[in-house]
């Protein structure tokens, strides 16, 4: 039997949005790259460490376009809340790993 909160909690937009933004992360940077990002990471809460490879907010919108269907919208709170929980999501989990 399917455990309908376990189900619920992994499909909830913002981890399918963090999904996205990891698997596009994981296919431009190095593994020592995405080692090092998490490693900065962990020592810090200010940005992300992606940013200092790629664009990471190009990647991002990419994402959110093709899980929400549109374009962000930052007069929208919806939408800002959604992208910075995918955000925050994302780097807790790390980008040198993969995800169950």
């Amino acid at each position: 039997m399917t455990n309908i909160y376990i189900d619920l909690r992994r499909n909830r937009p913002e981890r399918l949005l963090a999904e996205e933004f990891h698997r596009l992360i994981r296919e431009v940077l190095t593994a020592t790259e995405l080692y090092l990002v998490d490693v900065s990471n962990a020592v810090t809460d200010d940005t992300c460490a992606t940013h200092d490879y790629v664009d990471a907010n190009m990647y991002m919108a990419e994402a959110f376009e093709k899980v929400v269907g549109q374009q962000l919208d930052g007069e929208y709170e919806c939408d800002v809340d959604l992208w910075n929980s995918a955000w925050d999501l994302a780097k807790a989990n790390g980008f040198s790993v993969t995800w169950d």
